[in-house]
């Protein structure tokens, strides 16, 4: 009986303090993070993603229509669109819309927020999108990090793994920040 307690020990691991467990090192699809940047002219047909999606106006004004749900953005607005939502970018008439965003699978948010590093009051599940309008210092933040994503290709080593998903941490960290501030879910 001792035997079995001795190695049931002996298998734990005790050298992740912080960051992302080997876990998630290992299975490469659920660390699937991509970033990318793009401008919008006309309306976007609807789209809805098996993840999740955070995105920044990086210029312009127009609305991110959400399961037909019509939202205002404009630079600075920070969003996060949840699976299996859809999702179209309409922007002004005239204008176009120039955002910054990035994927990732949803498995790596409920990761996020059973993080004991990560303090949250309440873990919710929105219906829609979590939308907040963030400060230019907050937006030049997160446009850096979005540019660091969008450089990353999909298949990187671990340690730029572990970047990227601490990247996203902070990402998730402005937006719940600033949309509990503000009360704007």
């Amino acid at each position: 009986m001792a035997e079995n307690i001795e190695k049931v020990y002996d298998n734990i691991d005790y050298s992740v303090r912080f960051g992302m467990s080997d876990y998630f090192s290992r299975c490469g699809s659920l660390l699937n993070i991509s970033g990318v940047a793009k401008t919008v002219s006309a309306p976007t047909p609807y789209m809805s993603s098996e993840g999740n999606t955070l995105a920044i106006v990086t210029a312009g004004c127009g609305r991110i229509m959400v399961n037909n749900e019509a939202n205002e953005i404009k630079r600075g607005s920070f969003v996060c669109v949840g699976p299996f939502h859809s999702c179209s970018i309409v922007p002004d008439e005239g204008s176009a819309v120039s955002l910054a965003y990035c994927r990732m699978d949803s498995g790596i948010y409920m990761y996020m927020m059973s993080n004991p590093y990560v303090k949250v009051n309440s873990f919710v599940v929105p219906q829609g999108a979590i939308i907040a309008q963030i400060s230019e210092a907050d937006c030049k933040r997160v446009e850096n990090i979005f540019a660091f994503l969008a450089q990353q290709k999909s298949e990187e080593d671990y340690f730029t793994n572990k970047m990227k998903y601490m990247y996203v941490v902070e990402l998730y960290g402005i937006l719940l920040h600033e949309s509990n501030k503000k009360a704007i879910i």
